[in-house]
């Protein structure tokens, strides 16, 4: 059957054809010409995934979903798979279990993409705008929406239509008086993606109104800027930077507080695996159990720090040594350490035991023990600071917690307790 589609054969054709003879008005014609097949051929590809999900081929052979499917037939990432199958539930034809065959659901975006009108990402715009518009619109309107949306298409770029499907949707529901429940549930989102090269994480998202409360009111405490005393440097940190290291604490609490479920069986935890080189090196980069990465000195950091496990592997990549896999202060040490130093340690600081963490004065990962002489309450922002700036902590005379800062912020260098 695929032999008889010619396709192959048309694309064979035009890879023999030479354009070095063709004027400038002709190549932008063959652009134009090659481009609207490109356009035509996703519109068929719709049919095909629809048709695919009506057999059930991907049940049959054992796959994943139609998604699973074609990233295994046609070995694509299945994010694109993933995109191709979505985008057929709105403009490929649908099939009612009677056997019925339907328009798709963007009818108007269909048919320009069948003509070589629209491109895949003008039809994507189409289908965020139209699914961001209130379930309670009146059916004509939002068809008259769509058709205006497919129109807008033919001669805009996909950003433009961006804009023009925002006022659209303005327009249509002004004051927000048609979005209920059911469309802000439907709206939820939230996605860490793909780790770049420099080991950074993007984020999206949009969180219903009770999701942004409760953030609002554990993040808050979290993001005032870290006290200081006089004379001192202020927070150094933008707000966006508050933001993400109070994320981070609310983790890192939730999973102390052993708080956020099973994986696989298993109380959630961090697992983390290092390269015995990188080790000694104290370079290169560990892996979590999620196939995300970070620097040596990081993990290392996070492992002192949380509920993990911290496998160590030889250069054939077999395990050398696997850690222990707790090493947070109990509940009687935390009631301890609340009434012994009453809030955070550091000089200046006035955070509350309740935001603080149980840090390790001699680190555990050099034997230090969770025993309350070796410990004491530090905020996360000057957990951060002991970490990365040069500070010291120490037990001092008394059971007094005593703290000596670089010497770029006290040339003396004095040792000090917080309230002296």
């Amino acid at each position: 059957m695929s032999s008889s589609l010619g396709l192959d054969a048309a694309a064979a054709a035009l890879l023999g054809v030479s354009f070095t003879a063709l004027d400038d008005d002709e190549v932008l014609g063959v652009v134009r010409e090659v481009e609207s097949a490109r356009r035509r051929l996703a519109a068929v590809d719709h049919r095909l995934i629809a048709e695919l999900d009506v057999r059930g081929v991907a049940g049959a052979r054992l796959q994943k979903g139609t998604a699973g499917l074609l990233s295994a037939v046609l070995h694509l990432d299945r994010g694109e798979t993933a995109r191709r199958v979505k985008a057929a539930l709105v403009l490929g034809p649908r099939v009612t279990t009677g056997g019925e065959v339907l328009d798709p659901v963007l009818p108007c975006t269909a048919a320009g993409q069948a003509r070589g009108e629209l491109s895949a990402e003008h039809a994507r715009v189409v289908e965020r705008t139209m699914g961001a518009l209130p379930s309670m619109l009146d059916p004509e309107l939002r068809e008259r929406a769509e058709a205006q949306l497919a129109g807008l298409a033919t001669h805009m770029l996909p950003a433009e239509l961006v804009l023009a499907g925002e006022r659209i949707r303005a327009h249509l529901d002004p004051d927000g008086s048609l979005t209920d429940d059911d469309d802000r549930e439907r709206r939820r989102a939230f996605t860490i993606g793909k780790q770049g090269d420099d080991g950074m994480s993007p984020v999206r998202g949009v969180l219903n109104p009770q999701c942004r409360a409760v953030l609002d009111a554990a993040m808050t405490p979290l993001t005032r800027p870290a006290p200081t005393e006089d004379g001192a440097v202020s927070d150094p940190r933008t707000p966006a930077q508050r933001g993400h290291d109070a994320l981070r604490s609310l983790a890192r609490r939730a999973m102390a507080a052993a708080t956020v479920g099973t994986s696989g069986g298993a109380t959630t935890t961090v697992v983390i695996s290092m390269g015995i080189e990188d080790l000694d090196a104290r370079a290169g980069q560990a892996t979590t159990a999620t196939g995300a990465t970070l620097p040596i000195a990081d993990a290392l950091n996070l492992a002192a720090d949380a509920c993990w496990i911290l496998g160590v592997l030889d250069r054939r990549g077999q395990p050398l040594w696997l850690s222990r896999t707790q090493r947070l202060a109990t509940g009687p040490q935390r009631k301890a350490l609340f009434l012994r130093d009453g809030g955070c340690t550091r000089p200046g600081c006035s955070a509350p035991a309740a935001w603080c963490e149980a840090h390790h004065l001699i680190s555990w990962l050099d034997g230090g023990p969770t025993d309350l002489p070796n410990l004491a309450l530090v905020c996360s922002f000057d957990h951060h600071l002991i970490t990365h700036d040069g500070y010291t902590v120490t037990m001092g005379e008394h059971g007094r917690i005593t703290w000596t800062t670089p010497a770029w912020l006290d040339p003396t260098r004095t040792p000090r307790v917080n309230g002296t």
